[in-house]
């Protein structure tokens, strides 16, 4: 049986701040982060954040779906759809944009004007080398 510890054994610390011992510091701190220019900053940067990983996915997502482009005709751009799911999507059958970053670590295919970067996913890293042009 595993008992919870008593409020007394309890002890938060954040940036230096330790709850039990300065209640009125960290009332101060909270105050100060909840202000409205503090927040709308912090969801400017999420939003960036945010936006910045879906540019990135998109491109990947693109670079990788024309390496398997291979002719035009009246309907349009034609691509290699069994070799696409084949050697990208079945690395991650249920994530295409990781799979298709395995699949850029495997088949060393990245472009050559994207630059050296480390990409980590949930549940692996997946070191990324660029060459540089």
């Amino acid at each position: 049986m595993v008992l919870a510890p008593s409020p007394a054994d309890l002890t938060h610390h954040t940036d230096g701040v330790v709850f039990a011992d300065n209640s009125e510091g960290y009332r101060q701190r909270l105050e100060a982060k909840l202000q409205p220019q503090r927040i709308r900053a912090t969801l400017s940067f999420a939003g960036l954040y945010q936006i910045t990983h879906e540019m990135i996915k998109q491109s990947v997502l693109e670079e990788v779906r024309l390496f398997y482009r291979h002719g035009f005709d009246e309907t349009g751009w034609q691509y290699h759809e069994e070799g696409y799911k084949r050697q990208v999507l079945s690395g991650a059958p249920k994530d295409r944009f990781r799979a298709s970053l395995l699949w850029l670590v495997d088949s060393e295919q990245r472009p050559s004007h994207w630059p050296r970067l480390t990409v980590w996913t949930p549940s692996i890293p997946i070191a990324m080398s660029c060459r540089m042009s």
